[in-house]
């Protein structure tokens, strides 16, 4: 027989919007569990950038885990014009979303928060006096759950919500960078558009690595093609791939 779990609040998704929720009903006096279908920490395809005014928002210091500061931009068009400009203070911050997670992650379990990860929910269902979570190896009764699962999570899906009727899909990779730094300040972040329809690419300086990515709106790109023309446009056709995120 599968392990029961009770608690108050189950929060599906151990990204940062499940992490966050968690610690604050834990600091809140909560009984809060936190379920993450993958092992923690975990790879996430991400751009992996934190702006300075989501990093404020966060309840805890991800100094850490910061790997380079951001106070210039450039916004190019593949084969035609850029516009660069800067500020005195960092508007964005770059990092690692497997280093964030975990970082959040305990966080959560510094609150109070208990969690789970390796988890997966596989049904929910509200049987009228909360709801009951199945997981493969488990069962959850709570009186109400959060769902950060995402866009195409099964919480919204299950309880009613249908999916959303527009879905970004991603797609990047992470480069090996010309010139490494262990310290990156003063940093430009570059967006570039015009690289196919309903899509725009970044661009983003890690400390050893380049996040180069696209997010597409349109189905009907070829997302890897797509990808090969913002490694082209940046000269960067020659780097070591480190990581394929998809």
């Amino acid at each position: 027989m599968s392990q029961t779990y009770e608690c108050e609040v189950a929060v599906v998704g151990g990204g940062p919007a499940g992490t966050t929720v968690a610690m604050e009903l834990a600091r809140g006096g909560v009984n809060v569990l936190l379920l993450e279908r993958d092992r923690v920490p975990r790879h996430k395809c991400c751009a992996g950038g934190v702006t300075a005014a989501a990093r404020e928002l966060l309840p805890v210091d991800i100094s850490a885990v910061v790997e380079c500061e951001v106070n210039r931009v450039r916004v190019s068009s593949v084969g035609s014009r850029h516009v660069s400009w800067g500020v005195d203070e960092p508007f964005m911050f770059t990092l690692s979303r497997e280093r964030l997670d975990a970082a959040l992650w305990s966080a959560a379990l510094d609150a109070g928060a208990r969690a789970l990860d390796s988890h997966r929910v596989v049904r929910v269902e509200d049987d009228g006096h909360g709801v009951v979570l199945e997981c493969e190896t488990c069962e959850v009764h709570a009186l109400a759950v959060v769902g950060a699962d995402g866009a195409a999570g099964i919480i919204g899906r299950q309880m009613g919500l249908g999916r959303p009727r527009h879905v970004a899909v991603g797609v990047a990779l992470e480069l090996e960078r010309p010139d490494p730094t262990a310290g990156c300040s003063g940093e430009m972040a570059e967006l570039v558009l015009g690289v196919a329809p309903g899509s725009y690419g970044w661009i983003f300086p890690m400390t050893d690595r380049l996040s180069v990515g696209i997010e597409c709106h349109n189905a009907r790109v070829d997302r890897a093609a797509a990808l090969q023309k913002i490694v082209a446009h940046a000269g960067l056709s020659e780097a070591r791939v480190i990581r394929r995120c998809v």
